[in-house]
């Protein structure tokens, strides 16, 4: 089957033929660089953003005529939510890595009060005085069911869809394709 191109502009995979080819370009572009050979994004990071995107937006017409315009489009993307989603990308893996015991542990309040002790409490640590006339100490510690729903609750949020979503204003709304598919009929067939 011959490649017909039903749309006028490119589409994604047209753009950017390879994860490799797409990390070239976002690390060539002078947004994505904070200093000299340190970027916004870690590689593995902007690889599986290419991923992402060809999976939603592959095949999908850009929007603009402009190529570099779409480019930059997407990179000003990727420069405003980009280091926003890596990090909490990063929180999530952290959250998913805890132990039920991490979890377990709840808050500890600390109420202390000495009369002429032998030096100052500094407000600065967690550690109870070892001289005090008086001291409430409340532990708190959560039973599993508890943790595990705080643990879920903290779970549930998709950060990786609501970021790809933000870059549907670099792709055309279409349903149809724009050129019309003409097919001809050989008529040397008729006898």
């Amino acid at each position: 089957m011959s490649n017909i191109k039903l749309y006028d502009t490119m589409t994604f995979s047209e753009v950017y033929g390879s994860a490799s080819d797409f990390l070239t370009a976002v690390k060539g572009c002078p947004l994505m660089e904070v200093s000299t050979g340190v970027y916004l994004l870690k590689d593995s990071s902007i690889n599986n953003l290419f991923y992402l995107l060809y999976a939603r937006y592959g095949n999908s017409p850009i929007a603009n005529a402009d190529v570099n315009q779409f480019k930059y489009k997407v990179y000003s993307i990727i420069f405003q939510y980009g280091p926003t989603w890596e990090k909490k990308l990063e929180i999530q893996q952290s959250v998913r890595d805890l132990s039920l015991n991490d979890l377990k542990k709840g808050t500890t309040s600390i109420y202390n009060k000495a009369l002429n002790p032998e030096s100052a409490p500094s407000t600065h640590t967690t550690e109870e005085l070892s001289y005090v006339n008086e001291q409430n100490v409340s532990k708190v510690e959560k039973n599993a069911s508890q943790a595990y729903a705080e643990w879920m609750s903290l779970l549930e949020e998709d950060v990786t869809g609501y970021f790809i979503r933000r870059f549907e204003t670099c792709f055309k709304k279409v349903v149809l394709p724009e050129r019309p598919l003409l097919y001809v009929e050989d008529d040397d067939n008729e006898a």
